[in-house]
């Protein structure tokens, strides 16, 4: 089967705008010679041979003319993970890439405002495209695995993007979006949606509330394609009312839905996918159930684990959970990976997360789990409470109080840390290696703030307790004492490390006693004796009183 690119690029009227920003207007007739200068620039280059070029222009008016000028003349585009110079320098030295096209001047590549206003008048017909072609190579966020590289057909996009018109049938709409066109969600409702149904896009590069208000005015838009980062910030009285959302890049938490939809009389289209599915299914309302897209099948194994097929994903497995429905819609359950064991005890960290979530002042949550060689599974939350915070926010003792209020004790996580935002990507992303980095960053701290030093005898360290010690903090409300569990992972095993450089990972402990309690300003000397895989420890303050005693086994590495 082929696909025919004038679906995007002709309509009965060619004076229609295509594109509309501060620099003035295109027309359909403007964008369909762009496309044909740049692929004629392109095929100077000489045959592709299946070799792929980058696209890296930020703005639209660029950006569409060099997509599918490059699909004109054969070749696969890859969007590059996000817009840094040194990114776009690194995927031009890969052998499989031909050349980048951007709006940059200072970078090297093909310039593509040189191209397109050339004022040539190509003679060339738009080619049609084999359903197999690969058009689009791009990258996955990140967020719960390593990123890698998804490859999309011609059949697959132009599929989607007819079941995401049959679903956002708004004709001569103008699309203005604060997601960048590299990320899939921004690339198909963003750049493809628009084209496909006849639209406009305004192309302006907004995120601050004032200044998407502004530009949704100044372009007449009535469809705002988001993230639920951004629409956290949109909650202002200068945006327009009766506007058509569409939101998706993370998830949608239900009360953010259904307040801004209330307030602002908008209706917020949440869509659920990944780059490697692209769009499965959307909904109007947190108590609704999500509703496939047009050609969309999905199915439920045992476990509840989310088959999907489609056109564009086909008999592909997720790692999100659903109650499926006789009528075909479903209801999400969470993922799979997002149930963890702590203690033995099971708990959703989307659960703990949408908990944090209704706390006074917070912004924005996540809960990561981190796997502790002496205490197993230990949950870490953060929560964003803005900057400044406001006064009603709710402190660390209040949000564990709150979370006391529906979790077991044991699953609550030790650490909440208040931060004035996550680090979310421009796609509303989130990094959990980011976060992951910020415990890491608390736990060096910790063991400096403990200054772990070598003494005179073999195998002997001093330990200084620092006041303002980390590990003081979350254990115990009413007093400052460092915990049994700090002294194993953070003195012990950090010194049986330093003295054996062969050891592993702890393994299991024998006979560990807690004497004495270790409070902040103390003075530690810590003993150590091996034989073969483990280590015999004591602990004790001034040199004198035992605190613990016991025995660590390691494991050994080669």
């Amino acid at each position: 089967m082929t696909y025919d690119l004038n679906r995007f690029l002709s309509r009965d009227d060619s004076t229609r705008t295509w594109c509309t920003s501060a620099t003035g207007v295109r027309t359909y007739s403007d964008l369909r010679d762009d496309v044909l200068a740049v692929a004629e620039h392109l095929r100077t280059f000489g045959e592709p041979n299946g070799r792929h070029v980058v696209v890296a222009c930020q703005h639209a008016r660029h950006f569409v003319p060099a997509l599918f000028g490059a699909w004109q003349a054969g070749f696969t585009v890859e969007l590059p993970p996000n817009f840094q110079a040194q990114t776009h320098r690194q995927l031009a030295n890969e052998p499989r890439i031909m050349t980048v096209l951007h709006d940059a001047q200072s970078e090297r590549g093909v310039f593509v405002p040189n191209v397109s206003q050339a004022g040539a008048k190509p003679t060339s017909e738009i080619r049609a495209l084999s359903g197999d072609e690969v058009l689009l190579l791009l990258h996955t966020s990140g967020t719960t695995s390593t990123p890698k590289r998804i490859s999309k057909t011609a059949e697959q996009m132009f599929t989607e993007m007819d079941a995401l018109a049959q679903t956002f049938a708004w004709p001569d709409a103008t699309f203005l979006s604060t997601v960048p066109s590299h990320h899939l969600f921004g690339f198909c409702f963003g750049i493809l949606l628009p084209l496909r149904l006849g639209g406009a896009i305004a192309d302006a590069h907004v995120l601050l509330p004032e200044d998407v208000a502004a530009a949704l005015r100044n372009y007449n838009s009535r469809a705002l394609i988001t993230t639920p980062s951004h629409l956290r910030n949109l909650d202002s009285p200068t945006m327009p009312r009766g506007l058509e959302i569409v939101s998706s890049g993370a998830r949608l938490p239900g009360h953010l839905q259904l307040d801004l939809s209330n307030r602002h009389s908008w209706t917020i289209h949440d869509i659920f996918g990944s780059t490697e599915t692209g769009a499965i299914a959307t909904r109007v309302s947190p108590i609704a159930n999500w509703e496939p897209l047009v050609g969309v099948r999905v199915d439920a194994d045992s476990l509840g684990q989310l088959h999907v097929d489609s056109p564009w994903a086909r008999d592909t497995a997720c790692a999100d959970r659903i109650k499926l429905r006789r009528d075909g819609s479903f209801s999400l359950l969470g993922r799979a990976d997002s149930v963890v064991k702590v203690a033995g005890k099971r708990v959703d960290l989307v659960a703990l997360e949408d908990a944090l979530l209704r706390a006074p002042g917070v912004q924005d949550a996540a809960v990561v789990a981190r796997e502790d060689e002496v205490r197993g599974t230990r949950l870490f939350a953060f929560v964003a409470t803005g900057n400044p915070p406001p006064e009603s926010a709710a402190d660390e003792k209040e949000l564990r109080a709150l979370l006391l209020a529906e979790f077991d004790a044991t699953v609550v996580p030790r650490r909440i840390l208040r931060l004035p935002a996550l680090p979310r990507e421009a796609t509303g992303k989130l990094r959990r290696e980011k976060l992951i980095a910020l415990v890491e960053s608390e736990k060096n701290d910790a063991a400096t703030r403990l200054s772990l030093e070598p003494s005179d005898a073999p195998h002997t360290f001093r330990v200084t307790v620092h006041r303002d010690c980390i590990y003081f903090r979350g254990h115990f409300p009413d007093v400052s004492v460092l915990p049994g569990v700090a002294q194993l992972s953070n003195i012990v095993a950090v010194a049986a490390r330093r003295s054996w450089s062969d050891l592993g990972s702890v393994e299991r402990l024998s006979r560990a006693r807690f004497r004495r309690t270790v409070f902040p300003g103390q003075t530690l000397t810590v003993s150590l004796v091996r034989a073969a895989a483990s280590v015999r420890y004591e602990i004790r303050v001034d040199a004198d009183a035992l605190v613990a005693d016991g025995t660590l086994y390691f494991g050994i590495r080669a």
